[in-house]
């Protein structure tokens, strides 16, 4: 054992342990990111008017030897003395060309650099670790929550030395420049702790990471605790010093929304902070929380004069035993559009139906509306985004109401049959990828919407302009199926296809994907579709049992199909 740690031994019960338990503070206080880089030029090259860099360079001094980084920068030709965006990607990818592309365009010199090491991909440059550390390479790292020794023998503390050092890099080139952190995923957890421990960057933004990895219901081990005071994202949360944002989409599996603004409400209250969440998508941004990521860069990077609204603020009272939802909006700016969601009855985040409560304005900035419900003896959740004509949506806190306790009126209601028609507008679907391993700038640049078009016998219908056109609904207590019904619906294709309609399964974040193919008559004309339990079959033929557990349905199609009077049989 070290005789210079500076920290206790720690300690459970009556018995002492014989490793150090390092907080934020101890484990970086001593960090040195004056190692010589040792830059090595690989190549520089334009490609549309975009010029790239290719580097190596040098990191942290481990027993005589360092790891060699691989980075790479871009910026628009002809650009100098540009704000720099480090970009964080997820841990088992590498660099990757688009996102670079993304941010070098908006007017930034981007930058990434390889944090995952060798990851069994010889085609692709990486960081090159040396032996005494091969747990930093992607391929060996450890699970979340194992600790050998100390954190300082993890693969996350490596990692984020990894991105210290590039902060060196980008410092070497210009001392002056502000410097951005923006972090993908896993990468976006990496994100949070810089923000926490380096005083050379002036903003950080996490996309779909917010921390909360180990489950806090079980008995921590040693590890455990050893993790989570070291490396957690939720611990350096409450040591934040540099102005922050947080994006995800309500229904992310990656990030737990409810335990999310668990980490949002711990960042001090003095540090600029903006949030918002996508409603009912999952793994993507939408096109108006990613306007928020250039305004946010803009803003603390390039010192334009953009207003960041306050955090909207939702409550709740009850009236005549009625559930009054109410939003007080920052009116700093001009409010352009106000959403209200809320959903009942379902613990976990990743299937909540959110629907769209109908509000009024009151005030100027005060909008409210009656909650309508199935049953008054569940739980209610509900959260709002305000959306500005400067270009900013920000969402508010999140309720978490126990219906039981409030002292409704009761509430006599019978499941619905009818799923969707076309009265019912865009109501509560969504656009829904199955490829949820796809992590590009398309994030970013896709615009997944859902709309109402006209179909064959001037009839509306319901279709996504994005991969497949989905629905939570089924997961609402209304909406459940029985056991015995037949799930129906009419659809419209304007070309002969193959129509995949899969069910979800979510038992405590654990998938399953039950699908059946339809083949689609090409032409003007409803198609009438009907699905039994047993037409649906995981990949391995396994048959759907009920419906009981399914949490989401989806209609995916090369060529996007329009749906309507969708219901049980």
């Amino acid at each position: 054992m070290d005789s210079n740690l500076k920290f206790p031994f720690s300690k459970i019960g009556n018995r002492f342990l014989d490793y150090p338990i390092y907080t934020p503070v101890t484990l970086w206080q001593d960090f040195d990111c004056s190692s010589p880089l040792n830059v090595t030029e690989i190549k520089e090259y334009t490609e549309n008017g975009i010029v790239y860099k290719e580097v190596y360079f040098s990191g942290r001094n481990i027993e005589g030897r360092s790891p060699r980084i691989y980075g790479v920068t871009a910026k628009k030709e002809g650009q100098e003395n540009l704000p720099f965006i480090f970009i964080i990607n997820d841990f088992s990818l590498s660099v990757d060309k688009s996102f670079l592309n993304y941010f070098a365009k908006a007017g930034f010199c981007a930058f990434m650099v390889d944090i995952g090491g060798e990851n069994n991909n010889k085609d692709l440059k990486y960081t090159i670790y040396p032996e005494s550390v091969s747990y930093a390479n992607y391929k060996n790292r450890q699970k979340v929550g194992e600790v050998l020794k100390s954190v300082k023998e993890t693969c996350w503390y490596e990692w984020t030395a990894t991105t210290r050092y590039g902060i060196s890099y980008l410092k070497s080139l210009d001392e002056n420049a502000l410097i951005g952190v923006i972090g993908i995923r896993s990468g976006g957890n990496i994100a949070w702790m810089l923000a926490a421990i380096d005083d050379r960057i002036a903003a950080s933004c996490s996309l779909f990471a917010a921390g909360w990895k180990i489950n806090l219901s079980a008995d921590l081990t040693a590890d455990a605790q050893k993790w989570l005071a070291g490396v957690s994202t939720e611990t350096y949360a409450l040591k934040v010093k540099k102005p922050i944002m947080f994006l995800s989409a309500s229904n992310d599996a990656f990030c737990h929304m409810d335990k999310a603004y668990d980490t949002l409400n711990r960042v001090p209250a003095d540090i600029p902070l903006i949030f918002s969440f996508s409603s009912r998508l999952k793994g993507i941004m939408g096109h108006r929380n990613s306007k928020d990521i250039l305004l946010f860069f803009n803003k603390f990077l390039k010192n334009k004069d953009i207003n960041l609204p306050k955090i909207p603020k939702l409550t709740s009272n009850v009236s005549d035993g009625k559930l009054i939802l109410k939003l007080a909006a920052d009116t700093s700016e001009e409010i352009e559009d106000v959403h209200i969601y809320y959903a009942e009855g379902e613990s976990n985040p990743e299937i909540r139906n959110w629907k769209n409560l109908k509000i009024e304005k009151t005030f100027e900035g005060v909008f409210q509306g009656e909650c309508d419900f199935f049953s008054a003896k569940a739980f209610l959740y509900s959260f709002s985004k305000v959306s500005y004509k400067n270009g900013f949506t920000v969402s508010s806190n999140m309720l978490s109401l126990n219906l039981e306790s409030l002292n409704l009126s009761a509430v006599n209601k019978r499941k619905s049959q009818i799923i969707y028609n076309s009265q019912m507008g865009k109501d509560t679907f969504t656009c829904y990828s199955f490829n949820e391993d796809a992590v590009n700038a398309s994030m970013f640049l896709e615009t997944p919407n859902v709309r109402v078009v006209l179909g064959p016998m001037d009839i509306y219908g319901i279709t996504a302009s994005y991969k497949a056109l989905a629905s939570y609904k089924i997961s609402d207590p209304f909406y459940r199926g029985d056991k015995e019904k037949i799930f129906k619906f009419d659809v419209y294709s304007k070309e002969a296809q193959e129509l995949k309609v899969c069910f979800i399964e979510n038992i405590q974040g654990v998938e399953e994907i039950y699908s059946a193919t339809v083949s689609l008559v090409g032409g003007p004309i409803w198609q009438p579709v009907e699905i039994r339990t047993i037409d649906l079959k995981t990949t391995g033929g396994i048959t759907l049992k009920d419906w009981q557990k399914v949490s989401m349905f989806a209609f995916e199609s090369s060529v996007s199909g329009v749906f309507n009077n969708i219901l049980w049989l």
